[in-house]
């Protein structure tokens, strides 16, 4: 009939690679509505419904947030509770479209919401520290002159970054440096990989060998 295999489902390779390692893994799924900017997958759609109950047996489940939630509480809301009916627990982790952030607006958001982690805040382009420390930390809203309960859980590496970098023997090397550096100061190391990173499409070539890295390196800590 001539079906083909969608390249972008490497669910079941994430999952044995869970299996194989005690740190959880975090997954993040989209459920926002369809727009310019979010073309996620029709959570109505079973199918979805059925990956996303299935991820959560082995691996963390957070929320993907869409664009529009970025600065629209009720919009943030409502995707919460579409999580939280999928996966039949509250939902305490989120990271959002595209890396965005509009602070303090986005923060106050999530804390208003009992959103206990964020995974937002990193370059897309750069290896790095954005906030200038590879340890998580609480937000302190500035405005209040309080300590939320929000923990902040910068990335350092986000699969893209690497693209930038030639062959694969200088991403390796890249990788290393960066496992490094946050090892020597015992910070904790946070790295953005999609579905698709895992794909046997030509420009992810190798990818699943520098996740095999962090993976050794995370488990001779």
């Amino acid at each position: 009939f001539g079906f083909k295999h969608d390249p972008y489902d490497t669910f079941k390779y994430i999952i044995n690679k869970q299996k194989q390692t005690p740190h959880k893994f975090q997954f993040f799924f989209m459920i926002g509505d369809y727009s310019t900017y979010d073309k996620g997958i029709n959570i109505q759609k079973r199918k979805y419904v059925s990956l996303i109950k299935h991820v959560s047996d082995y691996c963390k489940v957070g929320l993907k947030a869409s664009f529009f939630s970025l600065d629209d509480l009720t919009i943030l809301k409502k995707e919460k509770k579409r999580m939280e009916n999928v996966i039949n627990t509250t939902l305490t982790t989120s990271r959002n479209s595209f890396s965005k952030l509009n602070l303090p607006v986005s923060y106050r958001n999530m804390v208003e919401l009992e959103i206990q982690e964020d995974y937002s805040m990193g370059y897309i382009s750069d290896i790095g520290f954005r906030a200038g420390t590879c340890t998580p930390f609480f937000f302190y809203d500035l405005d209040y002159e309080i300590q939320t309960p929000l923990k902040v859980c910068t990335y350092h590496l986000m699969d893209y970054a690497l693209l930038r970098i030639n062959s694969l023997l200088d991403k390796k090397k890249a990788l290393n440096e960066l496992i490094s550096e946050v090892k020597q100061v015992n910070g904790e190391l946070v790295v953005v990989f999609h579905n698709y990173t895992f794909s046997s499409i030509e420009r992810w070539n190798g990818y699943k060998e520098l996740f095999n890295m962090i993976l050794e390196s995370a488990n001779e800590a």
